[in-house]
């Protein structure tokens, strides 16, 4: 099924996500099956607006950052069915209207986790993806793309023992790479640890690596 999000951000905003009709008891609205919801309110918790993201396809919210322009970027995953999706991501204004938005597919299941804005304008995404595994395990999948939203380039990290590598969070680091933070599961015990990825060269390489 599909997930069930919801973040504040600033007391102001509220991003969530519902695979049912989900009862907004401050505006006394029903969030639309399957939608990307984005609450703005006052610095009281008054609702000022709400805004759906995602399309006809359902779509789950995960993070939510500002972005340079006094906008935000929106980032999540755009289910194709009850079990698999898409890398989702949206750019909106200061008003919460739509700038632009694109899906990213591998050919497997993807989930979206988190995003940041970059010194060069665009944006750094981390997910999760089993496209390529013949086992069908995840890997980290991170996407670098533009201002746009187009495409640069795009990664996956994995260890060799694992059962899965969940990608959740990633930041830029004082060197223009990135740090890279999730959960990878051991094949023979199936043991949760910590993962930590430093990627180098535009992610092509890897400078150190950790599970704990």
């Amino acid at each position: 099924m599909g997930k069930n999000f919801q973040r504040e951000m600033t007391k102001k905003w509220t991003l969530c996500t519902a695979n049912i009709r989900w009862w907004i008891r401050n505006t006394g609205r029903l969030c639309p099956a399957g939608k990307m919801y984005l609450l703005k309110t006052d610095a009281s918790g008054n609702p000022q607006w709400e805004k759906y993201y995602g399309g006809i396809k359902p779509a789950g919210g995960a993070d939510m950052q500002p972005t340079t322009d006094g906008g935000f970027i929106l980032m999540g995953t755009k289910y194709i069915d009850d079990f698999n999706g898409n890398i989702y991501v949206a750019k909106i204004n200061s008003s919460g209207d739509l700038q632009w938005e694109k899906t990213f597919e591998e050919g497997g299941v993807e989930e979206g986790n988190s995003v940041q804005q970059t010194t060069d304008g665009g944006f750094i995404l981390l997910g999760s993806t089993n496209a390529g595994n013949i086992d069908g395990c995840l890997d980290m999948y991170l996407i670098k793309i533009d201002a746009s939203g187009n495409l640069l380039w795009k990664r996956h990290f994995g260890t060799e023992t694992a059962y899965d590598d969940y990608g959740h969070s990633v930041q830029q680091t004082a060197d223009g790479g990135f740090i890279l933070l999730g959960t990878t599961i051991n094949s023979d015990e199936f043991v949760y640890k910590m993962y930590l990825v430093k990627p180098i060269e535009n992610g092509k390489s890897i400078l150190g690596r950790s599970a704990y």
